[in-house]
């Protein structure tokens, strides 16, 4: 769709730090902060409201190059097309469509993070994963600007509305968060497990952690962990057998799949996913994610 491509300049510095060196069972991470000082391949990406033109911007140190980035940039308004892992299965989040890709808020600072519009904004992965795991968890650090009265998914992992998978939903009618896990029907076979969490939803920053297990008792087939706490929920909805492992797949942020179905007001900043259960670790990855 955007035929210029910029090639993205000087090698990266040598690595500082990631913020996950030495965590266990990481599948995938992505973060405007190095993640993995191994790794040493681009942190996004990047295109401009001026023209057609693209180009990847490094990690320097420990965060992107702004200085790269403001070059290319200048006085315009710059969106993000590619979301880079810094773990080797290379799956990268992608938006081509310039109408879809999420703007980038407070570039240049700690505080910079991906800007998902609620209108059509998302980006969706490139690599199925493995698939057969039991379970899987997922880190988000993220801050939620303002809250609507519908249902908007900001973390979707294959499409659960007609597969087996897992995703984050903000529910802002009542003003809660709510956890799902399908079964190989999806909702649109009435197979899932819905978790709520009322009452945990709210505007600001927030590292929103979720365990996953479709073969686990009903009833507790979700964990939602705020903060690195863990989150009673306030009820729960079942129907079908779930069950199962989770396939290979692709995954979503800021909207349920990549045709933009129920997207999110979301800002996105760090995530890391597990193909493992994380339960007892999931203080460690907040101390971690939001350092």
């Amino acid at each position: 769709m955007i035929p210029g491509i910029v090639a993205g300049g000087k090698s990266a510095p040598p690595p500082n730090a990631g913020l996950f060196d030495g965590v266990a069972n990481v599948r995938s991470c992505y973060g405007l902060t190095r993640m993995l000082s191994s790794y040493s391949g681009p942190a996004i990406k990047i295109g401009r409201s001026s023209d057609s033109l693209l180009k990847d911007i490094n990690y320097s140190g420990d965060s992107i190059d702004w200085a790269a980035f403001a070059r290319f940039v200048g006085a315009n308004t710059p969106y993000v097309h590619t979301l880079y892992d810094n773990s080797a299965p290379a799956d990268h989040f992608v938006q081509a469509t310039s109408t879809k890709m999420p703007g980038l808020n407070s570039p240049g600072s700690v505080a910079a993070e991906l800007l998902f519009d609620g209108s059509n904004d998302v980006m969706s992965s490139t690599v199925n994963s493995a698939g057969g795991n039991a379970s899987m968890s997922v880190v988000l650090r993220l801050r939620v600007p303002s809250i609507t009265l519908t249902v908007d998914a900001v973390y979707d992992f294959a499409d659960v509305f007609n597969h087996r998978g897992a995703q984050f939903w903000l529910y802002g009618p009542t003003l809660r968060w709510n956890l799902s896990t399908t079964g190989s029907g999806g909702f649109s076979g009435t197979d899932y497990e819905i978790s709520e969490y009322a009452g945990a939803l709210a505007t600001g920053a927030v590292v929103a952690g979720g365990v996953f297990t479709p073969g686990a008792a009903s009833g507790s087939r979700n964990q939602f962990y705020k903060d690195g706490s863990l989150v009673t929920r306030t009820s729960t909805s079942t129907s079908g057998p779930v069950g199962g492992n989770f396939p290979s797949a692709t995954q979503s942020i800021g909207a349920q799949n990549s045709s933009s179905a129920s997207p999110s007001i979301i800002a996105i900043s760090r995530i890391v996913v597990f193909e493992t259960d994380e339960t007892a670790n999931m203080a460690a990855h907040y101390a971690s994610i939001n350092a």
